[in-house]
């Protein structure tokens, strides 16, 4: 091999290892991520309360959108126990089981603008199952 091709060799591999590393571990997604199933649309909710029901199995409405400073009340309207966490931890209150049987409900109030994933931990994962979003606009 002449030194040429096998310095233009060296220099495709090297490239190529970078290009893996950068991929690899140079980006990180947020557990807050929303992933949309085919067809979701955000429901747009105006007021400065709105109500969000946990059915069995199901967040209703999944995804919804609303101001700055809006109270969103969850209310179990399944047979079934139910949990609200944030998908990402600390960014609203989760509510507990304990806090969450059929016929209760829990509110909070978004006062930060961006996107609030949420999930039943019973029933589902952070982007599976019962899962949802809220999206605060400023």
């Amino acid at each position: 091999m002449n030194p040429s091709r096998s310095h233009l060799l060296r220099l495709l591999l090297v490239v190529g290892l970078g290009l893996v590393v950068v991929s690899c571990g140079g980006g990180s997604s947020s557990s807050s991520d929303v992933v949309m199933p085919a067809g979701a649309k955000w429901t747009k909710e105006s007021g400065s309360a709105v109500g969000l029901q946990a059915r069995d199995n199901d967040f209703v409405p999944q995804f919804i959108e609303i101001k700055k400073g809006t109270k969103v009340t969850f209310e179990n309207a399944g047979q079934n126990r139910h949990n609200v966490l944030a998908a990402d931890q600390g960014s609203f209150e989760d509510i507990q089981v304990d806090q969450f049987d059929p016929g209760m409900s829990a509110s909070r109030t978004f006062d930060k603008a961006g996107t609030f994933g949420y999930y039943c931990s019973l029933h589902g994962t952070k982007n599976k199952g019962m899962y949802g979003a809220i999206k605060v606009d400023g």
